[in-house]
């Protein structure tokens, strides 16, 4: 042990009996220093309006799309993604529509399923109550958007 000098003092630290006291406050110091890192992540993040929560996929021609988008407008809880603005986006929805089991009766009864209301936990939804919006009031009863043609 003479030659190497940490290994002589793991072998004393060991041998007293406080090897485990300072592996303790070592692996107490990373987790504080992790816990404090990912807390300054999180807050510059919320603070620069980045930290999105809840999706909401949309179409700037579906009426129900357009009153969803003007209640969150200048809300940073909500990323409102237009499928019909760019392919990238509606790949985005596709994706999400093609495997997610919440679109099954969308596609049964022929609507696209938009606006749809992806929550931070993962769920799919296409109630706004749900997303912590108001539902859209309906000046008049227009069909909501159909893939047969007979909405928007």
């Amino acid at each position: 042990m003479e030659g190497r000098p940490i290994a002589g003092a793991v072998w004393f630290l060991f041998r007293t009996g406080h090897f485990l006291a300072v592996i303790e406050m070592y692996i107490h110091n990373f987790c504080v220093t992790l816990s404090l890192t990912l807390c300054v992540i999180y807050y510059f993040r919320c603070t620069k309006n980045i930290c999105i929560m809840i999706k909401i996929y949309v179409m700037s021609t579906c009426p129900d799309c357009t009153a969803v988008k003007e209640q969150v407008k200048g809300n940073g809880k909500y990323e409102v993604i237009d499928i019909g603005e760019h392919v990238r986006n509606l790949k985005e929805f596709l994706r999400l529509r093609d495997n997610n089991r919440a679109f099954d009766v969308m596609k049964r009864v022929g609507s696209v399923g938009i606006p749809c209301f992806l929550l931070e936990d993962g769920t799919v939804t296409f109630r706004p109550v749900e997303a912590g919006l108001q539902p859209p009031v309906k000046e008049e009863q227009a069909p909501s958007c159909s893939i047969d043609g007979t909405g928007c």
